[in-house]
């Protein structure tokens, strides 16, 4: 009995070290934040998407939020689950960000992927074009500021190759054998929403 016992943990703690080296082996490092400190002059960058829009007007029956997959982009030279972080990390090594004086600034685009992969995107600030270049509306200073940081994300964003659309599971009956079974039907849907991609000179925990 205690040999059996220790043999299990002996293969329980095998595996639970074998599952740590796998994950830690996969995880790429190009365009992650991983500071303690600020650095000066530093500005970090997250960004967060969030599609919870979907067309389900021409659908019959109830869509729970587990039947609801969101899109992703396809980006050549990025890997599969696209990571926004990464992208907007890599694509403003090349580019200057100021922040106008403040600690923080929050650039929000409204994306718009409809079911056969057309791709609208938006930025939700107030912006207009002053001699070429945008300036966005400052909520505090009740003011248009000049700021390249929210053209940069839009240019940025349409620089993705492809959009695959977002679908939702439905169940379908049908016949195998000549019993009725329920498979697994996927149905593309129009889907709105944001990536919201926020610069700091604060690290991100």
């Amino acid at each position: 009995m205690n040999f059996s016992i220790r043999i299990s943990f002996i293969f329980l703690f095998v595996l639970l070290a074998g599952l740590s080296f796998s994950q830690k082996d996969t995880v790429s490092k190009r365009g992650t934040i991983k500071v303690a400190k600020a650095k000066d002059g530093e500005v970090y960058i997250k960004a967060i998407p969030n599609f919870n829009k979907y067309n389900l007007s021409e659908l019959r029956g109830d869509v729970t939020n587990d039947s609801k997959f969101q899109p992703f982009p396809v980006v050549e030279g990025y890997p599969y689950p696209f990571n926004y972080t990464r992208y907007f990390n890599d694509c403003f090594t090349t580019k200057e960000i100021d922040l106008k004086g403040k600690s923080a600034d929050t650039v929000v685009m409204e994306v718009i992927i409809l079911e056969g992969g057309k791709v609208y995107i938006k930025d939700q600030s107030k912006t207009i074009i002053v001699k070429g270049v945008p300036a966005v509306f400052n909520e505090k200073a009740n003011a248009y500021e000049l700021n390249n940081l929210h053209l940069n994300c839009l240019n940025f964003l349409k620089k993705i190759d492809k959009w695959i659309p977002g679908y939702v599971i439905l169940p379908k009956k049908g016949k195998f054998k000549g019993e009725v079974v329920i498979r697994p039907n996927k149905k593309n849907v129009d889907v709105t929403g944001t990536v919201t991609i926020i610069f700091s000179s604060i690290p991100f925990e």
